[in-house]
Protein backbone atom coordinates (compact mmCIF):
# COMPACT_ATOMS: atom_id res chain seq x y z
CA UNK A 1 0.00 0.00 0.00
CA UNK A 2 2.79 2.38 0.98
CA UNK A 3 4.66 1.57 -2.25
CA UNK A 4 1.53 2.28 -4.32
CA UNK A 5 1.15 5.70 -2.70
CA UNK A 6 4.78 6.57 -3.48
CA UNK A 7 4.39 5.42 -7.09
CA UNK A 8 1.21 7.46 -7.50
CA UNK A 9 2.90 10.53 -6.01
CA UNK A 10 5.83 10.30 -8.43
CA UNK A 11 3.41 9.83 -11.32
CA UNK A 12 1.56 13.01 -10.35
CA UNK A 13 4.83 14.94 -10.02
CA UNK A 14 6.00 13.74 -13.44
CA UNK A 15 2.66 14.64 -15.04
CA UNK A 16 2.84 18.10 -13.47
CA UNK A 17 6.35 18.66 -14.82
CA UNK A 18 5.32 17.58 -18.31
CA UNK A 19 2.30 19.88 -18.31
CA UNK A 20 4.36 22.75 -16.94
CA UNK A 21 6.88 22.25 -19.73
CA UNK A 22 4.14 22.30 -22.36
CA UNK A 23 2.77 25.60 -21.07
CA UNK A 24 6.14 27.29 -20.74
CA UNK A 25 6.78 30.25 -23.01
CA UNK A 26 9.87 29.75 -25.19
CA UNK A 27 12.96 31.50 -23.88
CA UNK A 28 15.47 33.56 -25.91
CA UNK A 29 17.83 30.61 -26.26
CA UNK A 30 15.21 28.05 -27.24
CA UNK A 31 15.28 26.99 -30.91
CA UNK A 32 12.66 28.34 -33.30
CA UNK A 33 10.68 25.47 -34.89
CA UNK A 34 11.68 25.56 -38.58
CA UNK A 35 10.33 22.45 -40.33
CA UNK A 36 11.73 23.21 -43.80
CA UNK A 37 15.36 22.07 -43.71
CA UNK A 38 16.21 24.22 -46.74
CA UNK A 39 14.96 27.31 -44.95
CA UNK A 40 16.93 26.39 -41.84
CA UNK A 41 20.08 25.72 -43.87
CA UNK A 42 19.68 29.04 -45.68
CA UNK A 43 19.52 30.89 -42.36
CA UNK A 44 22.61 29.06 -41.14
CA UNK A 45 24.50 29.75 -44.38
CA UNK A 46 23.61 33.44 -44.17
CA UNK A 47 25.27 33.59 -40.75
CA UNK A 48 22.24 33.99 -38.50
CA UNK A 49 23.28 31.01 -36.35
CA UNK A 50 25.56 33.08 -34.13
CA UNK A 51 26.55 30.30 -31.72
CA UNK A 52 27.03 27.63 -34.42
CA UNK A 53 24.65 25.10 -32.87
CA UNK A 54 22.90 24.40 -36.22
CA UNK A 55 19.69 26.00 -34.94
CA UNK A 56 18.15 29.46 -34.88
CA UNK A 57 17.20 30.59 -31.39
CA UNK A 58 14.47 33.11 -30.68
CA UNK A 59 17.07 35.74 -29.78
CA UNK A 60 18.92 35.09 -33.06
CA UNK A 61 15.65 35.33 -35.00
CA UNK A 62 14.74 38.63 -33.35
CA UNK A 63 18.08 40.10 -34.47
CA UNK A 64 17.31 39.54 -38.17
CA UNK A 65 16.50 42.79 -39.99
CA UNK A 66 17.26 41.81 -43.60
CA UNK A 67 16.66 38.35 -45.02
CA UNK A 68 17.36 37.00 -48.51
CA UNK A 69 16.48 33.33 -48.98
CA UNK A 70 15.73 33.51 -52.70
CA UNK A 71 16.24 30.60 -55.08
CA UNK A 72 16.62 27.90 -52.40
CA UNK A 73 13.77 25.49 -53.33
CA UNK A 74 12.10 26.39 -50.04
CA UNK A 75 8.50 25.20 -49.63
CA UNK A 76 7.71 26.71 -46.21
CA UNK A 77 8.78 29.80 -44.29
CA UNK A 78 7.31 28.58 -41.01
CA UNK A 79 9.45 30.13 -38.29
CA UNK A 80 9.43 33.54 -39.96
CA UNK A 81 6.98 34.74 -37.29
CA UNK A 82 9.84 34.72 -34.76
CA UNK A 83 11.65 37.42 -36.77
CA UNK A 84 9.66 40.22 -35.23
CA UNK A 85 12.11 42.95 -36.27
CA UNK A 86 12.34 41.93 -39.93
CA UNK A 87 12.22 44.91 -42.31
CA UNK A 88 13.14 43.40 -45.69
CA UNK A 89 12.30 39.93 -47.01
CA UNK A 90 13.42 38.51 -50.35
CA UNK A 91 12.14 34.99 -50.97
CA UNK A 92 11.58 35.01 -54.72
CA UNK A 93 11.89 31.94 -56.95
CA UNK A 94 11.08 29.25 -54.40
CA UNK A 95 8.21 26.76 -54.04
CA UNK A 96 6.29 28.54 -51.28
CA UNK A 97 2.52 27.96 -51.26
CA UNK A 98 1.56 30.15 -48.30
CA UNK A 99 3.15 33.13 -46.61
CA UNK A 100 2.14 34.26 -43.13
CA UNK A 101 3.51 37.70 -42.30
CA UNK A 102 1.36 38.37 -39.24
CA UNK A 103 4.41 38.27 -36.99
CA UNK A 104 6.44 40.77 -39.02
CA UNK A 105 4.87 44.18 -38.30
CA UNK A 106 8.00 46.19 -39.22
CA UNK A 107 8.28 44.82 -42.77
CA UNK A 108 8.99 47.55 -45.34
CA UNK A 109 10.02 45.60 -48.45
CA UNK A 110 8.74 42.26 -49.75
CA UNK A 111 9.80 40.33 -52.84
CA UNK A 112 7.96 37.02 -53.01
CA UNK A 113 7.75 36.74 -56.80
CA UNK A 114 7.91 33.41 -58.61
CA UNK A 115 6.37 31.14 -56.00
CA UNK A 116 3.10 29.20 -55.75
CA UNK A 117 1.08 31.63 -53.63
CA UNK A 118 -2.67 31.81 -54.25
CA UNK A 119 -3.37 34.49 -51.64
CA UNK A 120 -1.42 37.19 -49.87
CA UNK A 121 -2.65 39.14 -46.85
CA UNK A 122 -0.45 42.12 -45.97
CA UNK A 123 -2.84 43.76 -43.52
CA UNK A 124 -0.44 43.23 -40.60
CA UNK A 125 2.41 45.02 -42.39
CA UNK A 126 1.39 48.70 -42.49
CA UNK A 127 4.91 50.00 -43.19
CA UNK A 128 5.37 48.25 -46.53
CA UNK A 129 6.54 50.54 -49.32
CA UNK A 130 7.61 47.93 -51.90
CA UNK A 131 5.83 44.70 -52.87
CA UNK A 132 6.69 42.38 -55.75
CA UNK A 133 4.33 39.41 -55.76
CA UNK A 134 4.39 38.81 -59.50
CA UNK A 135 4.48 35.37 -61.14
CA UNK A 136 2.42 33.53 -58.54
CA UNK A 137 -1.10 32.15 -58.76
CA UNK A 138 -2.71 34.88 -56.69
CA UNK A 139 -6.47 35.05 -56.72
CA UNK A 140 -6.56 37.29 -53.64
CA UNK A 141 -4.35 40.22 -52.67
CA UNK A 142 -5.08 42.44 -49.68
CA UNK A 143 -3.10 45.70 -49.56
CA UNK A 144 -5.81 47.80 -47.90
CA UNK A 145 -3.71 48.39 -44.80
CA UNK A 146 -0.52 49.32 -46.65
CA UNK A 147 -0.94 53.07 -46.80
CA UNK A 148 2.77 53.73 -47.44
CA UNK A 149 2.96 51.51 -50.53
CA UNK A 150 4.72 53.21 -53.46
CA UNK A 151 5.66 50.21 -55.64
CA UNK A 152 3.30 47.32 -56.39
CA UNK A 153 4.18 44.64 -58.92
CA UNK A 154 1.55 41.92 -59.21
CA UNK A 155 1.79 40.84 -62.84
CA UNK A 156 1.22 37.27 -64.04
CA UNK A 157 -1.34 36.26 -61.43
CA UNK A 158 -5.01 35.21 -61.50
CA UNK A 159 -6.56 38.21 -59.75
CA UNK A 160 -10.15 39.10 -60.57
CA UNK A 161 -10.44 42.09 -58.23
CA UNK A 162 -7.98 44.45 -56.59
CA UNK A 163 -8.77 47.25 -54.14
CA UNK A 164 -6.24 50.12 -54.20
CA UNK A 165 -8.62 52.77 -52.88
CA UNK A 166 -6.67 53.24 -49.65
CA UNK A 167 -3.21 53.19 -51.23
CA UNK A 168 -2.92 56.86 -52.07
CA UNK A 169 0.87 56.84 -51.60
CA UNK A 170 0.95 55.04 -54.95
CA UNK A 171 0.07 58.41 -56.39
CA UNK A 172 2.17 60.69 -54.20
CA UNK A 173 3.34 63.96 -55.73
CA UNK A 174 6.93 63.91 -56.93
CA UNK A 175 9.34 65.75 -59.19
CA UNK A 176 9.40 63.89 -62.52
CA UNK A 177 12.32 65.96 -63.84
CA UNK A 178 14.43 65.34 -60.76
CA UNK A 179 13.91 61.61 -61.20
CA UNK A 180 15.12 61.79 -64.81
CA UNK A 181 11.94 60.30 -66.20
CA UNK A 182 11.91 57.20 -64.01
CA UNK A 183 8.75 56.23 -62.19
CA UNK A 184 8.74 57.09 -58.53
CA UNK A 185 5.55 55.10 -58.12
CA UNK A 186 4.61 52.07 -60.15
CA UNK A 187 1.68 49.67 -60.37
CA UNK A 188 2.23 46.57 -62.50
CA UNK A 189 -1.02 44.77 -63.29
CA UNK A 190 0.19 43.11 -66.48
CA UNK A 191 -0.81 39.63 -67.60
CA UNK A 192 -3.66 39.17 -65.15
CA UNK A 193 -6.03 37.86 -67.80
CA UNK A 194 -8.89 37.42 -65.31
CA UNK A 195 -8.55 40.83 -63.70
CA UNK A 196 -11.61 42.95 -64.42
CA UNK A 197 -11.97 45.54 -61.69
CA UNK A 198 -9.40 47.65 -59.86
CA UNK A 199 -10.81 49.94 -57.21
CA UNK A 200 -8.89 53.23 -56.90
CA UNK A 201 -9.24 56.44 -54.92
CA UNK A 202 -10.17 58.75 -57.82
CA UNK A 203 -10.96 58.86 -61.52
CA UNK A 204 -9.58 59.23 -64.11
CA UNK A 205 -6.79 56.88 -63.13
CA UNK A 206 -3.93 57.38 -63.11
CA UNK A 207 -4.54 61.03 -62.22
CA UNK A 208 -3.30 63.41 -64.92
CA UNK A 209 -1.44 65.59 -62.41
CA UNK A 210 0.64 62.71 -61.03
CA UNK A 211 3.28 60.63 -62.75
CA UNK A 212 2.26 57.08 -61.95
CA UNK A 213 3.38 54.24 -64.19
CA UNK A 214 0.55 51.73 -64.62
CA UNK A 215 1.20 48.63 -66.72
CA UNK A 216 -1.89 46.73 -67.88
CA UNK A 217 -0.34 44.90 -70.85
CA UNK A 218 -1.92 41.47 -71.17
CA UNK A 219 -4.81 42.40 -68.88
CA UNK A 220 -7.39 43.44 -71.49
CA UNK A 221 -10.45 43.50 -69.24
CA UNK A 222 -9.12 45.87 -66.57
CA UNK A 223 -11.30 48.82 -65.65
CA UNK A 224 -10.65 51.33 -62.89
CA UNK A 225 -13.52 52.23 -60.60
CA UNK A 226 -14.23 54.00 -57.32
CA UNK A 227 -17.17 51.70 -56.61
CA UNK A 228 -15.33 49.43 -54.22
CA UNK A 229 -16.79 46.10 -53.22
CA UNK A 230 -17.27 45.71 -49.49
CA UNK A 231 -16.31 42.07 -49.66
CA UNK A 232 -14.03 40.73 -52.35
CA UNK A 233 -15.28 37.81 -54.43
CA UNK A 234 -14.93 34.44 -52.73
CA UNK A 235 -13.82 35.94 -49.40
Amino acid sequence: MHQNIITMAWTLVLAFLILAGCDREPGPYDPVPIPDIRFLNALIEEGYDRNFDKQISFSEAEAIIYLDVSERLITSLDGLEAMINLEELNCYNNEIESLDLQGNPLLRSLDCAENYLDSLDLSANPGLTFVDCSRNGLTYLNVSGNLSLTFLWCSLNELTYLDLSANKALGSDWDYTANEGYCYTEIDLSYNSYLQEVCVWELPFPPEYREICVNTVGSPQVIFTTGCQEDEPGR
